[in-house]
């Protein structure tokens, strides 16, 4: 065989191993976004998380929210899952906006919506992070309802927003 023939597979080989398509299942970085969801669903994000802190690489600290998300629903999407790289959609069934009132309490503004996020993630020298987009929570109506902040008359109306359509 000759050499340019030899460096020619070489290269070919080489090639295909890099452009070879990851599959949803064998991808750390969709793992990653699935994770974030779920967590992020069940509420850890209205608060300080180490987890969050371990897996994100915003380049900056992350300030507290003011507000956050009630959803319904979320599902994950992968839209590019590469070798070193993926973008991951996020997509929200939105029920309301929570929020403190000024006086101790909560504020709840219904707004039925559904919308997608796009994270990016990365493989880094310490694993996969989500390096963006820096979001406030979104949590699932049925874990906000749990919540001692909620009054039991906001308790209700969100439990029989939750069960409407938009």
């Amino acid at each position: 065989m000759s050499l340019r023939l030899s460096i020619m597979l070489v290269l070919a080989c080489g090639l295909a191993a890099a452009c070879r398509k990851l599959t949803s299942s064998d991808h750390a970085g969709l793992a990653l976004v699935r994770e974030y969801a779920q967590r992020d669903a069940r509420g850890e994000f209205a608060g300080v998380s180490k987890w969050y802190d371990s897996v994100t690489q915003f380049g900056r600290d992350v300030q507290g929210w003011d507000e956050g998300a009630v959803v319904r629903s979320y599902s994950v999407s992968p839209l590019y899952l590469g070798a070193d790289s993926g973008v991951v959609e996020v997509s929200y069934d939105q029920l309301a906006v929570i929020g403190g009132d000024g006086a101790g309490g909560v504020q709840i503004t219904y707004r039925d919506t559904s919308y997608a996020d796009t994270f990016a993630v990365r493989l880094t020298q310490r694993g996969w992070r989500i390096v963006r987009p820096i979001l406030p929570p979104h949590t699932l109506a049925d874990i906000v309802a749990q919540g001692p902040s909620l009054t039991p008359p906001q308790r209700t109306q969100l439990l029989a927003a939750k069960d409407r359509r938009h």
